[in-house]
């Protein structure tokens, strides 16, 4: 990918398959308040590994 949203992460989980990603945790909290987050089919990804920063236990 060259950017990133939600819908094209979503779309490419869903598109290729994906079993693993790296993600920051601002691109963890944009895909979790994303409207697709319910209902996109992330059934194929296995591991979120993030780094950068800590993750917030309220979020």
């Amino acid at each position: 990918m060259e950017g990133f949203t939600p819908d094209e992460f979503y779309d490419t989980i869903e598109e290729h398959r994906i079993t693993a990603t790296f993600l920051v945790p601002v691109m963890i909290y944009y895909l979790l308040d994303a409207p697709r987050a319910s209902t996109a089919d992330m059934s194929s990804m296995q591991t979120i590994f993030y780094s950068a920063s800590p993750m917030s236990p309220t979020h």
